[in-house]
C-alpha cells in the first residue's frame, strides 16, 4: 500500500510540473525525482538550466539578431551578384550590336558599284 502511494504521488508530481511550467521547446532542461521512505521525503526537481537556447547563444547575441544579420549578408551578396548580370548582359548586347553594324557594313561595302567593278547585267 505504502509502495502504490509513493507511485502515485511521484506520478502526480511528474504530471503536476510538467502541466504547470510545460515543456519550452528548444530550452535546456533538467529533471530529477529523489524517493524517500514515505511520500513527505519524496521531492523533485524539473526547470531550466541557465538560459533557453531561443534566448541566447554563447556570444550574447539573440537569434533574431543574427538571423537579421546573416539577411542583410544575403541581401548584399544577391545585390552584387545582380550587378554583375546586369553588366554582362549590357556587354552582350554591346557586342552584339557592334557585331551587327560590322556585320552591315560590310554588306554594304560589297554591294557598292565601283568603276573598276563593273556590274555585268
Amino acid at each position: 500500500m505504502k509502495y502504490a502511494i509513493k507511485i502515485r504521488s511521484i506520478i502526480w508530481r511528474k504530471i503536476s510540473i510538467y502541466s504547470v511550467q510545460g515543456l519550452p521547446v528548444g530550452s535546456n532542461n533538467v529533471g530529477f525525482d529523489v524517493i524517500g521512505a514515505s511520500p513527505e521525503e519524496c521531492y523533485g526537481y524539473a526547470g531550466p538550466v541557465g538560459k533557453s537556447g531561443s534566448e541566447t547563444t554563447n556570444d550574447g547575441e539573440s537569434w533574431w539578431e543574427k538571423r537579421h544579420e546573416r539577411m542583410e549578408e544575403l541581401m548584399k551578396e544577391q545585390e552584387e551578384e545582380a550587378v554583375k548580370r546586369a553588366q554582362a548582359r549590357r556587354k552582350a548586347v554591346q557586342n552584339e550590336y557592334l557585331n551587327s553594324q560590322l556585320a552591315a557594313a560590310a554588306y554594304e561595302k560589297s554591294s557598292i558599284i565601283l568603276p573598276d567593278n563593273p556590274v555585268i547585267q
